[in-house]
């Protein structure tokens, strides 16, 4: 559904769908309309304006569909609400038997459950993203590094240093690419050697590049070790 025509779409059809509930229950359960009556209809109506809500974050806001709650994608959770809902305030306003305290409390019921339900959704995905972006944080300083070597690399015309470049590339690109503050004086160091690369390629001192290759190569073992060290401490 393109987004620009979403919202009209799903406007329309819960206005047909509340109109069509209020036609029928205001036609079939005459008056004098006792109190259940009117607590039921508005519990419906805040369902059908709940299920709405949902629609419009998933079909006009693009939040993922995926957000699931008791295995169901969140506008189809709005759905099940609203019809479970429906079903409820038909029988209450049917079968004037039920006593009013046990018919509200069952709707309570069925707007908690839903509402706490899409918290606890909306709370498990922030905690993702909160996890994603750290993660994320801690392999920039690595990723940096071996894009910074795969460049140098490419400036490189003499086959015996490029590949002895491109060695230390491929040590630093597949090392354990998360960092923690425990690595950070080892990576500053791996970052100085780096930028001190980059000028011996650049002034074409390959002497100097070996040497600083074979010396990156060490610490990047180093830093492999302290990784290993540090994940079997958890």
């Amino acid at each position: 559904m393109k987004k620009n025509r979403a919202l009209p779409f799903l406007i329309a059809i819960y206005a047909v769908v509340l109109s069509l509930y209020s036609i029928l229950v205001f036609s079939v359960f005459s008056p004098p309309r006792l109190p259940v009556f009117w607590i039921s209809y508005t519990a419906t109506c805040v369902s059908y304006i709940l299920s709405f809500v949902l629609s419009v974050l998933v079909f006009v806001k693009n939040i993922s569909p995926t957000n699931r709650f008791l295995g169901l994608p969140l506008h189809q959770t709005g759905f099940f609400y609203a019809f479970f809902q429906t079903l409820a305030s038909l029988i209450f306003m049917g079968v004037r038997e039920i006593p009013l305290l046990v018919s509200t409390l069952i709707q309570i019921f069925l707007l908690g459950v839903t509402v706490i339900g899409l918290a606890t959704v909306q709370g498990a995905r922030n905690y993702i993203e909160a996890v994603d972006n750290t993660v994320r944080s801690r392999r920039e300083t690595i990723l940096k590094m071996a894009e910074q070597l795969h460049w140098l690399e490419m400036q490189i015309e003499n086959q015996s240093v490029r590949n002895n470049l491109h060695r230390t590339y491929e040590k630093i690109r597949y090392s354990d690419p998360m960092s923690t503050m425990q690595l950070e004086a080892l990576e500053y160091q791996m970052q100085t050697i780096i930028q001190e690369l980059h000028a011996s390629v650049v002034s074409g001192q390959w002497d100097e590049v070996d040497g600083k290759c074979q010396e990156l190569g060490h610490l990047a073992d180093q830093r492999n070790s302290m990784c290993k060290l540090y994940k079997g401490k958890q």
